[in-house]
């Protein structure tokens, strides 16, 4: 069997997944919400696009590691039914991939974080602080923009998060007996296909965290390059102390035009003012499309 082939099964194998798992089916024009603080909403404005930080650089460092362990645990646990050669083949990749971090250092996800959730305290307070927003994006034009970067040799997967452990779980045992499949029917070289295989893990490693975040009822956009691409596209902030890794993520379509269609101002002391503030922008810059509203959520902070 030609590594082509193997690399074509595997791919149909994620998208299966993702289908059955984590794809979210939107209404027409439906908005999803991108928490922030107010002078990130500012940069968003004038240079008209998102940044997407490299995975591995994301606040909760373990979370990519929490699939790793999740089936790693699974498996030793005897929750997961499988020969043991598949086993084997699982817990290398796991091995290889997320104990030894070659999973963080061979591959280049750029993650957007995201909410279906419009007015969640919750995010106000982890990523909005007390001078925060959030940004409503209409999905539709968001999944035409998407489309067009992968045109140009960028590749994307955009769904919910799952916190929840029962389906979790349920992920794990499909992953397992897709790849008992696919080496049954010799479709996968069990011996050469670790970095065929090692992009399901991944997938799924990006869309499945602890239950302990389960209040963000978080949604991701995750891109990924190809080592070229990052070489030219990839850009550094400081935060945190540290260099962040992130890429820039254009919000306009081709007349130009923000698919920003509304702006929720976070619960804070000096909302009227920042209300008053956000209109002043709109007309002096044009964007008198975009709807500002306040959050109803109680907490002044």
């Amino acid at each position: 069997m030609s590594n082509n082939k193997g690399n074509a099964d595997a791919i149909m194998v994620l998208h299966e997944m993702f289908n059955k798992f984590f794809r979210v089916p939107f209404n027409p024009n439906q908005l999803i919400y991108h928490y922030t603080t107010m002078t990130t909403l500012q940069s968003i404005l004038h240079n008209k696009e998102l940044w997407l930080s490299k995975a591995d650089y994301m606040n909760d460092f373990t979370e990519l590691q929490y699939f790793g362990t999740l089936m790693k645990k699974l498996i030793d646990e005897g929750r997961i039914k499988a020969s043991q050669e598949i086993k084997d083949f699982v817990l290398a990749i796991l091995n290889e991939f997320f104990v030894n971090e070659r999973m963080a250092n061979d591959n280049s996800l750029f993650v957007l974080s995201l909410s279906q959730n419009p007015d969640s305290l919750a995010l106000w307070y982890n990523y909005a602080t007390n001078e925060g927003c959030n940004i409503g994006i209409n999905t539709d034009t968001l999944s035409e923009l998407l489309m067009s970067r992968v045109s140009s040799g960028l590749g994307q997967w955009t769904g919910k998060v799952i916190y929840d452990p029962a389906i979790q779980m349920q992920i794990c045992k499909y992953i397992v007996q897709c790849i008992h499949n696919l080496v049954q029917t010799d479709k996968v070289d069990i011996i050469n296909s670790h970095r065929t295989i090692s992009s399901i893990f991944l997938a799924a490693a990006c869309f499945i965290k602890d239950p302990v975040f389960k209040l963000e009822e978080e949604f991701r956009m995750v891109i990924f390059t190809t080592e070229a691409i990052e070489k030219l596209a990839v850009k550094f902030r400081v935060a945190r102390g540290s260099f962040i890794p992130y890429i820039t993520f254009p919000i306009v379509t081709d007349d130009n035009k923000l698919i920003i269609d509304q702006i929720t101002i976070g619960p804070r002391i000096s909302i009227d003012t920042a209300e008053k503030g956000l209109e002043y922008y709109k007309k002096i810059n044009n964007l008198t499309n975009i709807k500002i509203v306040k959050s109803d959520a109680p907490l002044r902070f």
